[in-house]
């Protein structure tokens, strides 16, 4: 079984068998083997965790969609028995592998910054600190190396205030936005997108991410670290 997390709190759990690329390629086949494929909230379907336990270990499903997952379990505490059990989608992970030979320096620095309103209204959170502002306070253990910066649209929030000046005249940031043809990113949804980020952030030499989000906290309890900037 695997367990793949995405920021905002979706897990997709499944078996993994022979039958897995046959099943991708067939939708009908995807949605008769799939539980919950409308994406009811994880908490709807289940009271608690151990329901949701009992049920993992019974279910004839191939796949299980869990929107919000943490709702129920606090992921902290499954590090061991879920998360360093992942299995990188092929496809996303071939995109990885492309990007970091073609594209990522041999090191750098990581930096989840999350400005989006789903995340702001969610936690009631009336300010973000800039990027121009983390990347004058953060310390890095190597603050020589480039800094990759993960969040959304990176280029739409340049000259604003998260972002002060043209993203183009930052020359310690490494971002992937012009590469989204060359490297097949463009086709890929905002939970691939993040799946691609996720390996990208787990890979890099430091990390610092939002303490609240789900995304941040996973690839800090990847590299066995607390780096927050909030």
């Amino acid at each position: 079984m695997g367990v793949l997390d995405h920021e905002i709190g979706t897990h997709y759990i499944r078996k993994f068998n022979e039958s897995q690329q046959k099943l991708a390629s067939n939708f009908y086949d995807k949605y008769k083997n799939t539980f919950n494929y409308k994406c009811k909230r994880t908490i709807e379907l289940f009271k608690d965790e151990k329901e949701l336990t009992h049920f993992l270990k019974n279910m004839t499903h191939e796949f299980i969609i869990l929107p919000q997952f943490f709702s129920i379990s606090k992921f902290q505490n499954h590090f061991s028995n879920y998360y360093i059990k992942i299995k990188p989608n092929p496809k996303l992970y071939s995109i990885y592998l492309n990007i970091k030979k073609n594209f990522l320096p041999k090191k750098y620095n990581f930096l989840h910054f999350r400005y989006e309103k789903d995340f702001t209204s969610y936690f009631n959170i009336n300010y973000i600190l800039s990027i121009d502002s983390l990347l004058n306070r953060l310390k890095y253990k190597d603050n020589d190396l480039k800094i990759y910066i993960a969040c959304s649209d990176i280029k739409k929030i340049s000259k604003t205030v998260y972002l002060c000046d043209d993203v183009y005249s930052y020359k310690n940031i490494i971002f992937k936005d012009d590469y989204f043809k060359k490297y097949n990113i463009h086709n890929l949804n905002f939970e691939e997108k993040a799946f691609v980020d996720f390996l990208i952030g787990v890979n890099s030499q430091e990390i610092y991410g939002h303490s609240k989000s789900s995304f941040s906290g996973m690839i800090n309890m990847f590299k066995n670290t607390k780096n927050y900037y909030d």
